[in-house]
C-alpha cells in the first residue's frame, strides 16, 4: 500500500510537471509570434525613413531575446525534470518489489549491494531494549512503519590468549624481552588467537594484562643493574663496570647476543674502587658492612629502597 501510495504521488507531480512544460511551450509560442510580427514590420518599413527603421529593429531584436530567454527557460526545466519515471520504470519497480524476497536471496547477490537495497527502503530504526528484549522500530522511506521484537543474542566471550601460550611467554620472560620472547614463539610456531605470528607490542599486552613482569624488573627483582646505574653508584665509567665483570668482581647475565648485558653486585660483599699512583691498588672484594640502622640503604637506580629492595 505505501508503494501505490508512493506511485500515486509520484502520477501527481508527473500531471503538474506536463502542465509546467506546456506553460513554458505556450510562453515560447506567443515569444515566436512576437519575434515574427516584429520581423514583418521590419521588413515592411521605408529604408529611407532611417528613425522608424532603427526602432523597429530595435524591437525586432528584444523580441529574439524574449524567445531565447523562453526556450532557455524550457531547456532548464526539462533536465531539472528528466529523472521523473517513466511508464516502464513504473512496471519495472512493481515487479522488483515482488521479487524483492528472491533477489535478497539470490546467492549471486554481495552484502555491498544487500546493505544498499535497505539504505533505500529504511528510513530510520529505533531500537528499545527492555531485559534483554529488543525492539525495533523501522520506518520506511513510503511512511509505512513496522515493529520487530527479537531476544539479544548473548555477548560473544572475548577472545584470550590460551593460559599455556601465556605461561610459555612467562617461561621466556627469563630470558629475554618482549622481541625475544616474540621471536622465540614464532620459531616454536606457536600463533596468537588471530592464527598470526606475535610482535613485541603484543607481548607486551599480554605481559601487562596478566600481571607478568617484564625481563627489566625480573633482573632489577634479582639485584641486577645496567652498566649505567652501577656506573653512577660507584661514580666510574661504563667502560670501568664492564672491566669489572671480566675480571670477575660483578656477575652479569645477557638476555641474547643483541641485547644490553646485566649486572650485579655478588651477595654480601661490596666493591671497592682501585686508584693510580705510587701506591696503585686495583679494585678488590670487600665483606659488606652490616648495617645496624633503620634507614634502608641507597638504590643503585637512586630510588628509596635498597638495590635488591632488602628491608
Amino acid at each position: 500500500m505505501a508503494l501505490e501510495a508512493t506511485l500515486a504521488v509520484q502520477s501527481e507531480i508527473d500531471r503538474r510537471i506536463a502542465e509546467s512544460e506546456r506553460h513554458h511551450q505556450l510562453r515560447i509560442t506567443r515569444a515566436r509570434y512576437e519575434s515574427d510580427a516584429a520581423r514583418r514590420r521590419f521588413m515592411l518599413v521605408d529604408p529611407a525613413n532611417r528613425l522608424v527603421a532603427a526602432g523597429l529593429e530595435a524591437e525586432w531584436n528584444t523580441r529574439l531575446s524574449e524567445l531565447a530567454m523562453a526556450e532557455d527557460e524550457l531547456a532548464r526545466f526539462r533536465s531539472k525534470m528528466q529523472d521523473q519515471l517513466t511508464d516502464d520504470m513504473r512496471q519495472r519497480i512493481m515487479a522488483l518489489c515482488s521479487d524483492l524476497s528472491l533477489l535478497w536471496a539470490d546467492p549471486a547477490g554481495i552484502d555491498r549491494e544487500r546493505k544498499e537495497i535497505l539504505a533505500l527502503l529504511i528510513e530510520d530504526v529505533t531500537v528499545l531494549e527492555d531485559h534483554g528484549q529488543l525492539t525495533a522500530h523501522v520506518r520506511l522511506r513510503g511512511g509505512a512503519c513496522r515493529t520487530l521484537k527479537m531476544t539479544r543474542s548473548r555477548i560473544q566471550p572475548k577472545k584470550q590468549t590460551l593460559p599455556d601460550v601465556v605461561l610459555r611467554i612467562d617461561q621466556l620472560l627469563e630470558v629475554g624481552d618482549d622481541e625475544i620472547v616474540a621471536e622465540r614463539l614464532n620459531a616454536m610456531g606457536i600463533r596468537n588467537w588471530r592464527n598470526a605470528t606475535f610482535d613485541k607490542h603484543q607481548i607486551g599486552t599480554i605481559r601487562k594484562s596478566h600481571n607478568l613482569c617484564s625481563h627489566a624488573e625480573r633482573r632489577r627483582i634479582n639485584g641486577y643493574g645496567t652498566a649505567g646505574q652501577l656506573a653512577a653508584h660507584y661514580n666510574v665509567t661504563r667502560t670501568t663496570i664492564r672491566y669489572w665483570a671480566q675480571n670477575g668482581l660483578l656477575e652479569r647475565s645477557s638476555c641474547g647476543e643483541r641485547h644490553r648485558w646485566y649486572y650485579r653486585i655478588p651477595e654480601g660483599v661490596d666493591i671497592v674502587k682501585g686508584y693510580g699512583g705510587p701506591y696503585a691498588q686495583p679494585p678488590r672484594i670487600v665483606p659488606r658492612p652490616i648495617c645496624h640502622s633503620s634507614e634502608p640503604a641507597p638504590r643503585l637506580d637512586g630510588k628509596s629502597a635498597g638495590w635488591r629492595d632488602r628491608p
